[in-house]
């Protein structure tokens, strides 16, 4: 089989101009891993800004779809972003509520495909 790559940009808003995000990843576009829960390998920022899900959204109390989920974003809900993680499965997660970055990233998270168009 061959490798499917995924490529996708998409901005968003910040108080001091625009935060440009985007990813590449080779193979199946998905949010698990062998190693897709939060670790030492995990790369996070604190970023501000709004951010809009585009589809019914799961969210979950890690950056990672391992992570319990909370509950279930609608279609359209705007959230005020806290920043975001690099997974050590390399895929974005932003921190959408109760964002903390010291040690272990905690918070409420959504992966990153369901604020695609």
């Amino acid at each position: 089989m061959g490798q499917r790559v995924l490529t996708f940009l998409f901005v968003l808003t910040c108080a001091g101009g625009l935060l440009a995000a985007g990813s590449t990843s080779a193979g199946a576009a998905s949010p698990e891993g062998p190693s897709a829960g939060p670790s030492a390998q995990a790369v996070c920022r604190e970023a501000a800004g709004n951010i809009t899900v585009r589809h019914r959204a799961p969210v979950h109390t890690g950056p990672s779809g391992r992570s319990p989920i909370d509950f279930i974003a609608a279609a359209g809900r705007t959230f005020r972003l806290g920043g975001y993680c690099d997974n050590s499965a390399g895929n974005r997660w932003y921190c959408v509520a109760r964002c903390e970055f010291s040690g272990t990233p905690s918070g409420l998270w959504i992966w990153e495909e369901y604020f695609r168009a």
